[in-house]
């Protein structure tokens, strides 16, 4: 940096990766150089983009806030940039653009959505608690598919909430009244489930949320 060298840690991922870590002030150019016995390796050195940090107190104040005319109880930004929020009182899919005005809306024949997330191929997947059974739209609110189906059979669900899309386009639901994660494909067929009710390891006790890491790793 322009204020001389910063001090920092080097971790060995022992995948042929290394990670760096160091500390400076946002804003300033930072070169990192990369040597291995007194010389720079390929593409070293290199400027790096030091990022303003978070600020927390400031998260804990509201930022923004959308008027949808109803209780919401799940969200999702697509990949189009719109959020995409369930209007539980209108039982519709609203569709807000980055600046805050609803640009489209349509029903979701839905009672109560709980989850929405999208597939690999766009589509908006919805779980309906109410219903027991997951349902599946185009963008522009065209019904593509239902199943799911009340029972604790493989492929039936009982109060589905959250939902998540893992990097094969499997989708994940939070099967929470059956105590366990179900896993189908977009097209509706079941692949597995895991989980059961209990306080130990490996068991559930009303499953709610879950999302889905960049390394596949499924957090509940």
């Amino acid at each position: 940096t322009a204020g001389g060298p910063l001090r920092g840690k080097v971790t060995d991922k022992r995948d042929g990766t290394y990670e760096v870590h160091f500390k400076s002030v946002p804003s300033l150019k930072c070169m990192l150089s990369v040597t291995i016995g007194g010389h720079h390796v390929v593409g070293s050195p290199v400027e790096v983009k030091v990022a303003k940090p978070l600020d927390i107190k400031k998260m804990n104040k509201i930022q923004k806030e959308i008027k949808i005319g109803g209780e919401c109880y799940a969200v999702a930004f697509g990949s189009d940039g719109m959020l995409y929020a369930a209007n539980h009182n209108t039982k519709e899919i609203l569709v807000i653009n980055r600046a805050d005005q609803i640009v489209r809306r349509f029903k979701n024949d839905c009672d109560e959505v709980h989850g929405i997330t999208f597939s690999k191929s766009g589509n908006i997947v919805i779980s309906d608690y109410s219903n027991q059974v997951i349902n599946i739209y185009t963008p522009t609110g065209q019904l593509v598919r239902q199943f799911g189906g009340q029972g604790s059979k493989q492929g039936q669900l009982s109060g589905p909430i959250g939902v998540a899309v893992n990097e094969k386009g499997h989708l994940f639901i939070a099967d929470r009244d059956n105590q366990r994660i179900s896993v189908f494909t977009e097209d509706g067929q079941f692949l597995r489930c895991f989980g059961s009710r209990g306080s130990g390891t490996g068991h559930f006790a009303g499953p709610w949320q879950l999302c889905i890491s960049p390394d596949g790793l499924v957090y509940i």
